[in-house]
């Protein structure tokens, strides 16, 4: 462990001025996007439904986009989820997506890498569902539930919607 130095207030700074040449490149915009309502809305919401790899596939996110829709919540997702191409990189919560602090956070096939669980912070009660008991999501959650997402999802909506 290194220790603080003392002050010495006879010590006086070297100030060098280095030169600095013009930038030979400029920036070129490659193309703009606009961000989807639904991911921008992930910053503030007091509900997110993440989603991860355990959801089995892109043809399960209809039904999590209705049950989001009906509970006014927001939809998040694992780098897994946004790397394989089912929902774009804006619903990316984790070290290499965004941290958000909602109130409910409901995980959904979503394993629980370290990664992910970065982003999740700040975020309230974290609820999880998932097939796997030794998933690492259930050491992150307030309520662990061993089940399949898909047969849990109803379960949960009439109890948040209660």
């Amino acid at each position: 462990m290194l220790r603080a130095a003392e002050p010495d207030p006879t010590r006086r700074a070297v100030v060098e001025t280095i030169p600095v040449p013009p930038l030979s490149r400029r920036v070129e915009v490659v193309r703009r996007e606009l961000l989807p309502a639904a991911a921008a809305a992930l910053d503030s919401a007091a509900v997110v439904l993440g989603v991860g790899k355990g959801i089995g596939g892109p043809e399960a996110l209809p039904a999590i986009r209705r049950a989001a829709e009906a509970l006014g919540a927001a939809i998040g997702a694992t780098r897994e989820v946004t790397d394989a191409g089912w929902l774009p990189k804006q619903y990316q919560v984790g070290l290499t997506g965004r941290a958000i602090a909602p109130r409910l956070y409901v995980a959904l096939g979503v394993s629980g890498a370290m990664e992910h669980l970065v982003g999740l912070r700040r975020a309230g009660v974290i609820v999880a569902v998932n097939k796997n008991p030794k998933a690492p999501i259930f050491r992150a959650a307030d309520l662990g539930v061993v089940a399949d997402w898909a047969a849990m999802l109803p379960h949960l909506e009439a109890v948040l919607r209660a």
